[in-house]
């Protein structure tokens, strides 16, 4: 022993932890001393398993991470608007960074095990973190924006600063946004008034031509509604999208417009716009004008309802909206003819790089091409992404091949294509707008390579020669190929099945899709598969959602019912036969119902006297038996009593006597204020309500308990 060398040692024997814990002389480590936190076997437990497993995964998955925190920023907006209220956002908020702080606490920086545990560590604090930025960001939006509507509706005469015109020629209409001050309280809000056509005529036909453009100061009477909380259950809600636009009020015009100030004759991107969809529809006829305008200016307001509908039913509304087909195309064109015609001049072409200079011709055309449309954010987001291929360019990169573009252009790629896009839209257009279209897939294989490499570089170059008034050959071309558009749109969305109905899916179906299709996205290798599970079973819960048996609207006034006729179809019942499209759009489409709706007076079930109708209904094995007010006039109450009495199911746009009691339900003025619009599950005796996906948002206008 006194000859055995003295040899350094870390903390065991052989410099290693294990050394020392065999010794029984191993400090505490709180990886160690937390048996679900341990990374290794033995007694680690599931939860010590389970992180290995999990940051085996997130190492190994081989993923680019900065998408992945884009969707928490997106999980925790959609969070917030999930959530009822104030005390139910600070909470998420403060769980979702207590979250990042455990990765902090239970890994502490510069550790072996947060060496360990890099990924996952890393994950939690990021994603802790971005989502409760999402929900703070749009709280303080909300907070920052968002417009107190009008309490009641109200008719008053305004003078006001135009701050936006949209027209909408289509639609015989002016749209003016309007700031005024509240002759109440002295406060500045914005409205929007809907002018006709012939009313904006006369006035500017005294002051001159787009003298009621954004400058003017206008004075006029005007009739004023709160903005409108959804119909029904699902529907689209105008209350929220106005909240966000810092609008109090909608209305139209009563009478003359008097234009008090001018607008300045300024060169605007807004008075350019309207310039050139003026131009273009002046040059092309008929619905393909409108449809070159869209194209030209991003003003899709003289598009007619009914090519519009084809456009959507066919699958091909993507293209008259700008986006990232719109851009490339025409940054592709610019820089193609900058490369070529600098090409031609030897002086520039041997002192110059021309890529640099063809890609900063084509980042001009980009940039402005999406102020001119409207520089929405799908424009702008495609926009910065042609902006970066264009700087690989012009740093020699090969950020776009010859071989590639081939490739793109190959009608079996756009097939796949088309289908892939139709497959992972239909789920968010089924959600938002109840029907979808089934053959888009079929129709982009033409539309596509149409408007990419015919359409749109023709209205460039007739753009271009109009400068020297050459450009009515090319116009003809331009008209010719929109014509065959339109007649594309037309001819599939006219065929047997070619739009699907679904009644209104719930929030947990949409999120099971939105998933899978992130999951199928994002991940890379084998992993991404796991994102069919979800997205199979929502498909299955889709599928099995219910259709509606009763739909009541806001007020009370609109009530449709669905019954299947003898010949097996489905119908729609309508208690008014109303000429309000929007009314009647919202109940078929959340009643999944294609054909016109048959008055219920004209139901051969169904007993109608002036006041009342009423009618039984089948479902659940069991008849319900609906009454429904047809208008405001007053009947003796304990007529109304011993009728009420007899029914299940009560509906009025008016308040009813305490003494009315059906069995079920008295959807009354009084209930449907706090409630809103409902929908009836009559096999399952449920109801949903509007109110129920608003909580205390600030849009919200309905009466609470």
């Amino acid at each position: 022993m006194g000859n055995t060398p003295i040899i350094p040692m870390g903390d065991g024997a052989d410099g290693s932890d294990a050394a020392v814990a065999a010794a029984g002389n191993s400090p505490a480590r709180p990886w160690q001393t937390h048996p679900g936190l341990s990374s290794t076997g033995g007694n680690a437990g599931w939860f010590g398993i389970a992180l290995s497993q999990a940051e085996r995964f997130l190492a190994e998955a081989g993923f680019d991470r900065a998408p992945w925190l884009a969707v928490a920023f997106a999980c925790g907006i959609l969070t917030w608007f999930a959530l009822p209220g104030p005390w139910q956002w600070i909470a998420a908020i403060g769980s979702s960074l207590l979250f990042a702080l455990a990765a902090l606490a239970i890994w502490p920086s510069g550790s072996a095990i947060a060496d360990e545990r890099g990924h996952l560590r890393r994950a939690m604090i990021a994603l802790g973190i971005v989502f409760a930025a999402g929900m703070t960001v749009i709280w303080a939006r909300s907070e920052i924006i968002g417009a107190e509507p009008i309490e009641r509706p109200l008719i008053e005469r305004v003078q006001g600063y135009v701050l936006d015109r949209e027209d909408q020629p289509s639609d015989k209409r002016v749209r003016l946004t309007l700031a005024v001050r509240d002759a109440a309280t002295g406060e500045s809000r914005k409205i929007r008034i809907n002018v006709p056509l012939d009313a904006l005529a006369e006035a500017e036909a005294e002051a001159g031509e787009g003298a009621a453009a954004e400058g003017a100061v206008v004075r006029m009477r005007v009739r004023l509604m709160p903005p409108a909380s959804p119909m029904l259950p699902g529907a689209y809600d105008f209350a929220r999208t106005a909240w966000f636009r810092g609008l109090a009020a909608t209305g139209s015009l009563i009478g003359d417009l008097e234009i008090v100030e001018p607008a300045a004759r300024d060169l605007g991107i807004a008075a350019v716009q309207r310039g050139l969809s003026r131009h273009v529809r002046a040059r092309v006829d008929g619905s393909a004008g409108t449809i070159a305008a869209a194209f030209a200016s991003g003003d899709r307001g003289a598009i007619a309802k009914t090519d519009d509908e084809a456009m959507r039913d066919a699958g091909l509304t993507h293209l008259l909206s700008i986006s990232g087909l719109h851009v490339s195309a025409v940054i592709a064109a610019a820089y193609l003819a900058a490369l070529k015609l600098l090409a031609l001049f030897p002086a520039i072409a041997l002192r110059a790089r021309l890529p640099v200079l063809a890609a900063g011709a084509g980042a001009l055309a980009g940039v402005a091409y999406t102020l001119l449309t409207g520089a929405q954010v799908p424009t702008v987001r495609s926009c910065v992404a042609a902006l970066l291929v264009l700087i690989a360019l012009a740093m020699g990169r090969d950020a776009l091949s010859l071989r590639m573009v081939a490739a793109a252009a190959l009608v079996a790629m756009l097939f796949i294509t088309g289908l892939v896009i139709e497959i992972a839209l239909m789920p968010i257009v089924l959600y938002h707008f109840h029907r979808a279209g089934l053959y888009g897939a079929i129709a982009n294989v033409i539309a596509i390579p149409l408007v990419t490499f015919v359409s749109m570089p023709l209205i460039a170059l007739a753009l271009l020669l109009d400068l020297a008034g050459l450009g009515a050959p090319v116009w003809y071309l331009v008209e010719a190929s929109l014509d065959l558009l339109l007649a594309i749109a037309h001819f599939t969305a006219s065929q047997p099945g070619a739009v699907k109905l679904m009644p209104q899916m719930d929030g947990l179906t949409i999120a099971l899709f939105t998933a899978g299709g992130l999951w199928l996205a994002l991940w890379t290798g084998r992993a991404r598969l796991l994102g069919l599970a979800p997205a199979a079973l929502a498909t299955v819960m889709l599928i099995a959602t219910p259709i509606p048996d009763v739909l009541i609207g806001r007020e009370g006034r609109h009530v449709g019912i669905t019954m299947v006729t003898p010949e097996g179809e489905r119908r729609l019942l309508s208690l008014r036969d109303t000429r309000s499209s929007y009314s009647r759009d919202n109940l078929l489409e959340l009643a999944s119902v294609t054909a016109e709706p048959i008055p219920l007076a004209e139901w051969p079930g169904a007993r109608c006297s002036r006041s009342f109708c009423v009618i039984g209904i089948e479902r659940g094995g069991r008849t319900w038996t609906l009454m429904m007010a047809r208008n405001r006039d007053r009947i003796e109450e304990r007529r109304l009593a011993a009728a009420c009495a007899q029914a299940d199911i009560v509906v009025a746009d008016r308040f009813l006597p305490r003494s009315c009691r059906p069995a079920w339900l008295k959807a009354d003025r009084k209930l449907l204020l706090r409630s809103g619009g409902l929908a009836l599950d009559l096999d399952e005796g449920r109801m949903t309500s509007v109110a129920e996906g608003q909580g205390q948002h600030g849009w919200w206008r309905g009466e609470r308990d």
